[in-house]
């Protein structure tokens, strides 16, 4: 079995991991939202819901219009393979980095197991030792006086 030491080491490794893999995550997150979300830089002035209506109503313009709306909305086929593989690749590491939180809650629980474990041996022999000091200062006792 091992010991102690070794499994809080071993869940601060996979704690630190997880903890970068979340970084990792986030920057990449954030790199996708300004490249596919926010692709003009103006990102700051338009919030979801205005750039939704604007795009509803250059929709309906085309219909309007009688122009028939084209199938990909728009986007370069090259954009959209960009945007699945980044998708693909942020889909991957988050599975990686559950599994690292698995990890880690199942070491947490192995450190609880290991710690209940050695509790009840520390108060059991406190319960002996307790017991010998008892039954030895009892034997040791003065006869009681008449």
């Amino acid at each position: 079995m091992e010991s102690l030491e070794d499994l809080v080491h071993q869940m601060e490794t996979q704690m630190d991991r997880a903890d970068s893999k979340l970084d990792l995550l986030t920057v990449r997150l954030n790199q996708f939202e300004a490249k596919v979300i926010h692709p003009s830089g103006d990102a700051d002035n338009l919030s979801y819901q205005e750039s939704s209506q604007n795009i509803n109503t250059e929709v309906q313009e085309i219909k309007e219009n009688g122009e028939e709306e084209p199938d990909d909305s728009g986007l370069d086929p090259k954009f959209l393979t960009e945007i699945l593989s980044e998708v693909h690749r942020v889909k991957k590491e988050y599975k990686q980095v559950l599994q690292d939180v698995h990890q880690v809650q199942e070491l947490q629980q192995e450190v609880t197991r290991s710690l209940r474990k050695q509790m009840k041996q520390v108060q059991n022999h406190f319960d002996r030792l307790r017991d010998r000091v008892i039954g030895s200062s009892g034997s040791n006792a003065l006869p009681a006086q008449k």
